[in-house]
């Protein structure tokens, strides 16, 4: 399995309450039916899912309780 991080940011408005930092990591993958569906096997649970689009994504959460992002990067050549 090949996965490579994605570092991504975005901004949004300020909380209205203080909050603890939330940051969240993202796995590109060139398969992600395949990844969710592995996944799933080892326990994963799906918070998002994907929805369609040029570059799909999905949130997971593990049976620990972490979480991350699935990110389907298409590239030229890839076949649809």
């Amino acid at each position: 399995m090949e996965a490579r991080l994605a570092l991504t940011s975005a901004i949004g408005a300020a909380p209205t309450k203080p909050s603890p930092p939330v940051w969240m990591v993202y796995f590109t993958v060139s398969d992600l039916s395949a990844r969710l569906a592995a996944a799933n096997r080892r326990g994963a649970q799906v918070l998002v899912a994907p929805k369609p689009g040029s570059n799909p994504f999905a949130i997971i959460k593990d049976p620990a309780g972490a979480v991350c992002a699935l990110y389907e990067v298409k590239t030229p050549g890839d076949k649809e």
